[in-house]
């Protein structure tokens, strides 16, 4: 009977298929009808239904318009899945029959193709079961490309902004209206020495930060919450994990959702204590700066005016305002450009500090003499960030000084004649000329006598120290012969070295002679070698060398005497300086020698050291250049 059913539906063209069909969708209808006619009239996604076969039994018209979208012309029932859906992977039709066979749903993304362009899509995949018997499958696929697109773009600025908020030094920080901390960037360690995750879920005015002026601070923040509007530079005094005090610049702006609605605020805070303490300091300084007398002012490494105090008014005659971005070529260029550049080499070449004395010129033409000291800033680097300079107006006390200065000279020459006088007297009773002395008339002349000698010997240092002071030393270079020079002196010595039983060595290389005032070269060999003889013990040593090196001619007179005191050495080439042991063993001297033999030798473009060592003796070195050098001399040793 089944037989001839079979062929009788085959003769008549498979009406009984038909039915079968039919039959089918109608078992299917009774376990979709609830579902099918919700989802299809409401969902806006593709919702296709498949038979056991694959075939589609129908689809929604949100569905059809989509399909059509993505290049299907006709949607026709009764299609294979790959024929009806034929940008879905051939792989899926495979997926199909596992959950024909299990009875499963399945979901998950799907990348499909339409043409050249890859899309995804979000495929659920639910059997239609019948009586426990999978009778069909629903599919619905989503289009997630967009939104994709969107979570990935998402994403990638959240990767972005980690690693912004990673390397940046300010602590970046999110909270919502109630003061709420959503979010804290990795530098609150360094900053606040807590960890995001300590911070996160705490209220921005938190009396964990702000235990010592919470209730100030709380005002503060939830006042400028409340207008909604952003802030900046706010300064807070919070506390570190650690308890140490933490001064925070605090900004915050509105932080809005994609509707354009704000939600929370979005900010930074930045550790300002060093700055702050900076600031502070600053302002001592310039109350310091403002009420000094000096004249001050900072430029930056090309001299322009950043700073300048009241008493710039005083001295130049200008107002700090009309200094400031100027240069101080304003008031000054009084100086040769030698000058100048002598300065410029040391402050800006060699980054030390000036000080001298030069002449400027005030607003109103009159010239003044300012002492100077122009000291370079350095940053880190050792690179220059500004200059300070110091000004002090000398003209009153250098026209006091100079005054004094001439009255000495003055002074000293009135003396001369006299001394002169009484010395040629007191030489003469010694000799007998006036006929013989008792021996007790021949030791009070002879006492006069030395007295006399000293006294002329101070006349003489002090017209020479002030014709030092005033410019007005006179120098005639002439070529003379040094070491004729120094067996002069040490002749003028003998009876002092005799006396104390001095051993003398001299060494004089074969030099040539040299251009250089014959006095005043005396000068500087009577002042050393006396000193050598005046502070070295009876049987002891003095060494005088004189020879050449390289392009210099050099003089060096060695004494085994008391040597100079360490802390002392600084100030001995000083006007009327005495060392404290010069003093106990020489109470007669005047202090000025050094001074005097110093700018001697300066003036001769030469130079003048020492080595010392209390108790051992001193050695001092003479440097002349040998450019001002003429025929040699023959070689003497003695």
């Amino acid at each position: 009977m089944n037989k001839r059913a079979g062929r009788k539906v085959s003769k008549k063209g498979g009406g009984n298929i038909s039915r079968r069909r039919f039959s089918v969708s109608r078992s299917m209808e009774s376990g979709l009808d609830d579902v099918c006619r919700q989802v299809f009239s409401s969902v806006s996604d593709i919702v296709a239904v498949f038979d056991t076969d694959l075939k589609l039994v129908m689809m929604n018209p949100a569905g059809v318009k989509i399909v059509r979208l993505l290049g299907v012309k006709r949607v026709l029932m009764g299609k294979r899945l790959s024929e009806a859906l034929p940008f879905i992977p051939k792989a899926t039709e495979t997926e199909y029959r596992k959950l024909i066979k299990t009875g499963k749903s399945s979901a998950g993304e799907v990348i499909y193709r339409v043409g050249d362009i890859a899309r995804t899509g979000y495929t659920k995949r639910i059997p239609v079961k019948n009586k426990g018997r999978v009778v069909g499958i629903i599919t619905v696929i989503q289009n997630m490309t967009e939104l994709k697109k969107k979570e990935s773009a998402l994403q990638k600025n959240v990767r972005r902004l980690k690693t912004i908020t990673f390397f940046v030094r300010e602590m970046v920080w999110e909270s919502d209206f109630n003061g709420t901390i959503t979010y804290v960037s990795p530098a609150s360690k360094k900053i606040m020495g807590y960890a995001p995750k300590e911070i996160v879920g705490e209220k921005i005015y938190s009396e964990k930060f702000f235990p010592d002026n919470h209730k100030e601070t709380k005002k503060i923040i939830e006042d400028l919450f409340s207008k909604r509007k952003e802030f900046h530079l706010l300064r807070l005094a919070a506390r570190n994990k650690a308890g140490g005090r933490v001064i925070l610049e605090v900004n915050g702006a509105l932080f809005f959702d994609e509707e354009g609605k704000a939600f929370g605020y979005i900010g930074t805070a930045t550790n300002v204590t060093e700055r702050q303490t900076y600031e502070e300091n600053l302002k001592k300084f310039e109350l310091a700066v403002e009420s000094a007398s000096d004249h001050i002012i900072i430029t930056d490494p090309n001299g322009v005016i950043l700073f300048a105090n009241k008493a710039v008014s005083s001295t130049t005659g200008y107002s700090p305002k009309e200094i400031i971005g100027q240069r101080p070529s304003l008031w000054g260029k009084q100086m040769s450009p030698e000058f100048y550049k002598d300065m410029w080499r040391k402050i800006r070449d060699k980054k030390e500090v000036y000080v001298g004395e030069l002449t400027n010129k005030r607003k109103n033409g009159e010239l003044y003499i300012a002492e100077t000291r122009i000291s370079p800033v350095l940053d880190e680097k050792g690179e220059i960030r500004f200059y300070v300079g110091i000004e002090r107006d000398i003209t009153e006390a250098k026209a006091i000084d100079r005054a004094k200065t001439e009255f000495v000279s003055l002074a000293s020459h009135q003396l001369r004649t006299p001394l002169s006088i009484i010395d040629w007297y007191t030489e003469s009773l010694l000799a007998g000329d006036k006929g013989p002395l008792t021996e007790a008339q021949k030791g009070y002349v002879d006492e006069i006598h030395k007295s006399n000698r000293r006294m002329v010997d101070l006349v003489e240092s002090l017209l020479n120290a002030t014709r030092i002071d005033m410019g007005t030393l006179v120098v005639s270079p002439k070529p003379v012969s040094l070491p004729k020079i120094a067996d002069i002196a040490l002749s003028d010595l003998a009876p002092q070295i005799k006396e104390k039983e001095i051993f003398v060595s001299k060494v004089y290389d074969e030099i040539p002679n040299i251009k250089l005032d014959p006095d005043l070269t005396e000068i500087i060999f009577q002042n050393l070698l006396s000193n050598a003889v005046k502070y070295t013990p009876k049987n002891g040593k003095i060494s005088i060398k004189i020879r050449q090196e390289g392009k210099n001619i050099v003089i060096s007179v060695s004494d085994s005497g008391i040597g100079i005191p360490e802390k002392q050495q600084s100030k001995i080439f000083s006007k009327l300086f005495r060392a404290d042991n010069a003093r106990i063993v020489n109470p007669e001297g005047n202090g000025l020698g050094l001074y005097i033999t110093k700018a001697v030798i300066e003036a001769a473009k030469g130079t003048i050291g020492f080595e010392s060592k209390e108790g051992k003796g001193t050695t001092f070195t003479v440097t002349f250049p040998v450019a001002r050098s003429r025929k040699p001399q023959a070689k003497k040793i003695a």
